[in-house]
């Protein structure tokens, strides 16, 4: 028999529609990797990250984590303060930095410089020394 999935993670995302429930998963160290990953952009294909997500127990319907920005004040007062607080950004700063990996049509690509006109990129896999084979200019939108 399997084991019982008692763990839910919820998502959020302030302008992709606000609070979203994901899997669930048997161990709270599953689902505390899964919050993480939803986190840092890392379970998602296109690489998106979320702003904030949640550990909800399901056996003892009580939220176990919060981390970044996640608006619900039931979570909010059933965990400590610390891990909820979201971090300062400085919406004035890029977005991504050098060593970022974002994917373009679903391959990954290393940020290798960033200025303030464009990016460059460097196909994932491909050593420093090795001849750039695909380097990529985007303009930011303004």
């Amino acid at each position: 028999k399997p084991a019982a999935k008692r763990y839910q993670v919820i998502v959020y995302h302030q302008t992709e529609g606000g609070l979203d429930e994901r899997q669930e998963y048997p161990t709270l160290e599953e689902a505390e990797r899964a919050v993480q990953g939803y986190m840092d952009g890392t379970l998602e294909p296109d690489g998106f990250a979320y702003d904030g997500a949640a550990v909800y127990d399901l056996q003892e319907k009580t939220y176990l984590r919060v981390l970044g920005v996640y608006p619900d004040e039931t979570a909010q007062s059933q965990v400590e303060v610390k891990e909820s607080i979201p971090t300062a950004r400085d919406p004035l700063a890029p977005a991504y930095q050098k060593g970022d990996t974002v994917y373009l049509e679903g391959s990954p690509y290393e940020i290798t410089r960033v200025s303030a006109y464009h990016v460059e990129l460097l196909r994932s896999g491909l050593n420093s020394c090795s001849p750039m084979t695909s380097e990529t200019h985007l303009s930011p939108s303004i």
